[in-house]
């Protein structure tokens, strides 16, 4: 899915070089389970690709740019099981669009 949400406010988030920038609903793996960039906030732990957590160090929010190429991942799941449907952006363990739609209210989720 490409284009959805690029003039919506982004959030960047990330500790040493692992930084991505992610929509607002945008699934990211923490310490208290699948969490949107939205509500990330510095000092906050996320899961590495490598299996451990890490503070959060960059939390940020940026503006809407209807011009960046945004890019949602739906996954061809076996199930909806969580773990069918987890990958790793920069070194961050995420969600696909599948995940995402779960978090977001149904009023995003048709866009």
């Amino acid at each position: 899915i490409h284009g959805t949400q690029a003039d919506d406010e982004m959030f960047r988030i990330g500790f040493g070089s692992s930084i991505v920038t992610f929509t607002a609903w945008h699934p990211v793996m923490t310490g208290r389970g699948l969490k949107p960039a939205r509500s990330i906030a510095t000092g906050d732990s996320v899961l590495a690709e490598d299996g451990t957590y890490h503070r959060v160090t960059v939390s940020e929010a940026l503006p809407g740019d209807a011009a960046r190429l945004v890019y949602n991942l739906r996954l061809a799941a076996a199930s909806g099981a969580e773990t069918d449907h987890l990958l790793s952006a920069g070194g961050l363990v995420t969600g696909d669009f599948f995940l995402q739609n779960s978090l977001q209210p149904r009023s995003f989720s048709a866009r």
